[in-house]
């Protein structure tokens, strides 16, 4: 017996969006632990929640609103910076096609350096503040 997943357009998007914003703040967290030795109880703190739910937050088993995501960003010491623009790609083609998307620099904590990456649909970023 076999299962085919069917994912609607909309659910992919916002799907890769919500991945994206995830993964931005755990590399934030990463970096400000190297750089600060921030914790996520230092964290918790600052925003007067408990360390159980910073950890489930990252950990992707709690929803992220935008005013939660804005708030982990200021306690790990960054500012959020968005943008959007009209898609690229024609209807049925794969969005992750070399060509269609432009060039983005990104972090990499584990490596120390930057690297060059095809950017998505829309980006979300973090910069440290000061």
């Amino acid at each position: 017996m076999s299962y085919e997943l069917k994912i609607d357009e909309k659910s992919r998007a916002a799907g890769r969006l919500i991945g994206s914003v995830r993964k931005g703040l755990i590399l934030a967290a990463i970096e400000a632990k190297k750089e600060t030795g921030i914790s996520q109880q230092d964290v918790a703190s600052q925003l007067g929640i408990n360390k159980s739910v910073v950890n489930r937050l990252l950990r992707g088993n709690a929803n992220l609103t935008l005013r939660t995501i804005a708030e982990l960003a200021w306690a790990l010491g960054y500012e959020i910076v968005f943008s959007i623009r009209k898609k690229q790609n024609k209807k049925g083609e794969n969005i992750f096609r070399e060509d269609v998307r432009p060039r983005q620099i990104q972090f990499d904590p584990i490596k120390g350096a930057q690297i060059s990456k095809r950017a998505p649909q829309a980006t979300f970023e973090l910069e440290r503040v000061g």
